[in-house]
This record gives C-alpha cells, sequence and structure tokens, in this order.
C-alpha cells in the first residue's frame, strides 16, 4: 500500500496519520503467489486487485501469456476520483497504459463504475439489461 495514497483519506478520517502504521511484509508477484499455492495459472477464473496506490503496476506485472482470467478487476479511482486534487494527464496516462497493455492479451477494457475497470476477453459477448430482458421474452 502507498502511505500517500492512504493519507489522501484525510477528509473521511479525521488524524489518519494517528492509525497509520508502517509494517514491512513479504509481497509476491501474482505468478509467484499461484506457484506458492499450487494453482495453475489456467484455473484463475477472476483476478480482482485492490492494493492502494500499486493496483497498475501489479495489473502490468502480470504474465497475461500465462495467466488468463476470465475477467479482471482493477482499481483506478486512486488516480482519477476523489483524491483531492485536479487530475493530471499523467494519472489518465496510467489507465490508458493498463488498457493499451491488456489489450495486447486479448482484452477488452470497460470503465463501468467510477472507480473499477472490468476487463473481459474481447470473444467475451456483454448483454445490455435491455437485450437480456429481451432474451428473457422469447423463451
Amino acid at each position: 500500500m502507498s502511505r500517500e495514497h492512504i493519507l489522501k483519506h484525510r477528509r473521511w478520517i479525521p488524524n489518519i496519520e494517528d492509525y497509520v502504521v508502517e509494517t514491512k511484509v513479504p509481497c509476491l508477484t501474482v505468478d509467484a503467489l499461484l506457484r506458492a499455492e499450487s494453482v495453475a495459472p489456467e484455473s484463475v477464473l477472476v483476478l480482482s486487485v485492490d492494493a492502494e496506490g500499486f493496483d497498475a503496476d501489479i495489473v502490468l506485472s502480470v504474465d497475461f501469456e500465462r495467466v488468463r482470467p476470465f475477467l479482471l478487476v482493477w482499481e483506478f479511482q486512486h488516480l482519477v476520483a476523489n483524491t483531492g486534487k485536479k487530475q493530471s494527464a499523467d494519472d489518465w496516462a496510467v489507465v490508458r497504459k493498463v488498457e493499451d497493455h491488456i489489450a495486447k492479451f486479448g482484452y477488452e477494457c470497460w470503465r463501468v463504475i467510477p472507480e473499477n475497470m472490468f476487463i473481459f476477453p474481447k470473444h467475451f459477448k456483454i448483454y445490455s439489461k435491455k437485450q437480456i430482458k429481451s432474451l428473457n421474452m422469447e423463451n
């Protein structure tokens, strides 16, 4: 986690600095974690990343040649919303960098809610509520 990012929550948690304790913890890449837990990369259906400031770094580090989740969700709110500062072109550049990176592996990015991005394989068909309703009426 990024201390700087955690401290951005001051407007919701007064004196947040008093509650933050820094502790070094061992970290693993997604690939190393899968190996350590004996999880086959092809069995990963959903990969969800919410790392309080390091989300893009984690997504960019995943070997999507090996790990092919059906759904990837990553939080980008800390880059583009609710941070108490005007968003810069650099902030959006990071979001676009992740979108461009993941597209190389056949994924399509959907910014479906303000803070998270849902990423599906391009061949996956997504239906709107209206389409689903019409499908249900036909059956």
